[in-house]
């Protein structure tokens, strides 16, 4: 996953294709935590959320195990949330405890139900 600059210049890398921690397979939406400037990356095939440092150091992985296909992703606050495709629904994990706090919607067309979650945002 490559950062540019304002003038569209490469100023990291982040990531390798694979499937070891730090690794990715079929990144899908990534997100720039506004304070500690982490940057987190919904690995689709991969299942899982890897998480670098604002200079693309690998620092942790977060929803093994929970997640089957992540597209979005966003952070708010201590929060990470993250859609999952096969799922129909949305993750929310705790940044401070790491783990899952909440799954919201499921299969659906009614409403707080969704069908194939692709992207997400927060209101700042």
């Amino acid at each position: 996953v490559p950062r540019y600059d304002t003038f569209h210049t490469s100023i990291v890398a982040t990531g390798k294709k694979g499937i070891s921690p730090g690794e990715l397979y079929s990144p899908h939406g990534v997100a720039i935590h506004e304070d500690t400037h982490q940057i987190f990356v919904a690995d689709y095939f991969n299942g899982r959320v890897e998480i670098f440092s604002e200079t693309g150091e690998y620092l942790y992985q977060l929803g093994v195990g929970h997640l089957s296909k992540p597209r979005g992703i966003a952070t708010h606050g201590d929060s990470l949330y993250v859609s999952c495709e096969n799922d129909h629904a949305v993750k929310k994990f705790s940044l401070i405890e790491m783990f899952l706090v909440r799954r919201i919607g499921g299969r659906g067309a009614d409403n707080g139900q969704f069908l194939f979650p692709y992207q997400l945002t927060t209101d700042l």
